[in-house]
C-alpha cells in the first residue's frame, strides 16, 4: 500500500474520531433540551 493511500484512509479515521467525540458531548447533557441545542449548533 502506498503512503499516499495510508494517509487518506488516516484522514478519514481521524474525522470518524473527531465527529464521534462531538457526538460524545451532546449524548453527555443531562438536560434533553440543553442536548437538542448543541446539536442544532453543530448542525449549523
Amino acid at each position: 500500500m502506498s503512503l499516499a493511500a495510508l494517509l487518506a484512509i488516516n484522514e478519514n479515521l481521524q474525522t470518524a474520531n473527531l465527529l464521534k467525540d462531538q457526538f460524545r458531548m451532546i449524548w453527555t447533557h443531562e438536560k434533553p433540551g440543553w442536548a437538542m441545542r448543541c446539536l442544532n449548533q453543530w448542525v449549523r
